[in-house]
């Protein structure tokens, strides 16, 4: 049983990573490139259609930041109400180009390239062949329904960007521990917690996967997640020293804890289409001055709502979970429990293809899947529990493409060789 198990371990911890030759570096690179290109088109037809919408003050929070004022709401008050990562992206392109939403707007479209190119190399490295690769890219390139949160400013393109970063560190600080693969891991990890709350639970499956894999009684694991912890603290406990100072009390995260306990039961509006917290119809204190009023006292606002919806119909706020499971995956209506048909042509085969694709994959390259599932399934449970709509789901849909690509490409293969059977 040892040896079976000292086995896997082997072949987990030290499989012979793909060399990335010349022609698939230029064929990853044009394709990278071509995203972009696409990624720009995309942006310029919805800026036409809708303009530029910077619905969660990212842009605004940077522009103050590059104004010399800080980390401020519009009232100039010091605020935590947003993690600082993408105020500060936002920030340094503002100082570097005016304060633009077009500016940021571009550079969302180059992170989300960026992603595409870093995943297609990570699974090239991890054994596909390079037409899966191209196919993924392309299934990630062309998938519609994220091109919205790309063109307009939302964390969704750097959240793909730095996930993708992570799983490269952490795969890298797996298959060949040091100190400083540890540390930069956990500084990509402290960069996505503080773009996106939900980062911090993602932080913590590098950290159980080191201790696992190397056995919770090796000092070396102990070392090496105590090495992942360092990195998240560098970049961590300046923000706390921040809150703690212009706050008066050290906040790990952003202040969103009350919205989020409104939003985890606000079963009138289950389905968040749209932006309904700032439309007065469907909520209706938006009307009435609520976004200028304290955080503290919108905090108290949304606690009293969430426990008035609780108290009304606790079993419609517990229906909110599956059903926001249901949303993570699929495009949904403004009302219902059913997908859109979009959604369901979209999903249905793709997450078909994918549970074929993980089956199929080389054993290579679901060292890299399994730890992509686990941000997933975090993701997934996180926005079941509290607020959810498809587009949650974007930054890890292009390793649901990769799966489904190999599948395609096998039952090409599969289908090619009964059409055409060698003699």
């Amino acid at each position: 049983m040892k040896q079976q198990s000292d086995r896997k371990e082997l072949i987990s911890s030290s499989v012979a990573i793909q060399p990335i030759r010349l022609r698939a570096a230029l064929t990853i690179g044009l394709l990278t490139a071509t995203t972009l290109g696409v990624a720009l088109a995309a942006a310029w037809r919805e800026r036409q259609k809708a303009g530029l919408i910077d619905a969660d003050g990212y842009a605004r929070y940077g522009f103050r930041i590059a104004e010399g004022r800080g980390l401020v709401d519009p009232q100039g008050r010091p605020t935590a109400f947003r993690g600082p990562t993408y105020p500060l992206v936002c920030a340094g392109l503002a100082l570097v180009f005016g304060p633009s939403l077009q500016v940021i707007q571009t550079a969302q479209c180059v992170f989300y390239a960026l992603a595409n190119g870093l995943i297609g190399l990570l699974a090239y490295r991890y054994g596909v062949r390079l037409g899966v690769v191209v196919l993924g890219m392309l299934g990630v390139m062309f998938f519609w329904p994220a091109w919205p949160w790309f063109c307009h400013i939302f964390t969704e393109p750097l959240f793909t960007l730095l996930l993708a970063l992570i799983l490269w560190t952490w795969t890298e600080a797996v298959r060949a521990p040091s100190a400083g693969k540890y540390v930069l891991t956990g500084l990509v990890l402290a960069a996505a917690a503080l773009c996106r709350p939900e980062g911090y639970l993602v932080a913590v499956l590098p950290v159980v996967d080191v201790l696992r894999r190397q056995g919770w009684k090796n000092i070396q694991a102990w070392a090496g997640a105590a090495l992942i912890l360092l990195g998240f603290a560098l970049l961590e406990v300046p923000w706390v020293v921040r809150n703690w100072l212009a706050l008066g009390r050290p906040i790990l995260t952003a202040q969103t804890g009350a919205e989020n306990f409104f939003l985890a039961t606000w079963y009138q509006e289950a389905n968040w289409h749209g932006n309904p917290l700032h439309d007065p119809k469907r909520f209706p204190p938006a009307g009435e001055g609520f976004w200028q009023l304290p955080l503290e006292e919108r905090n108290r606002i949304f606690s009293e709502m969430a426990w008035q919806n609780i108290r009304q119909s606790p079993g419609q706020v517990l229906l909110c979970i599956p059903k926001r499971m249901l949303m993570f995956f699929f495009q949904y209506p403004e009302r219902g429990w059913i997908p859109t048909p979009k959604g369901l042509l979209l999903g249905a085969p793709l997450y078909l293809l994918a549970i074929l694709g993980y089956r199929w994959s080389p054993e290579s390259l679901k060292i890299l899947l399994r730890r992509a599932l686990a941000i997933l399934v975090v993701l997934a449970l996180i926005h079941s529990l509290l607020v959810s709509e498809f587009r949650y789901s974007h930054p890890v849909q292009p390793y649901v493409v990769l799966m489904a690509s190999v599948a395609f490409w096998q039952l090409a293969e599969r289908g090619a060789s009964a059409i055409f059977p060698r003699r």
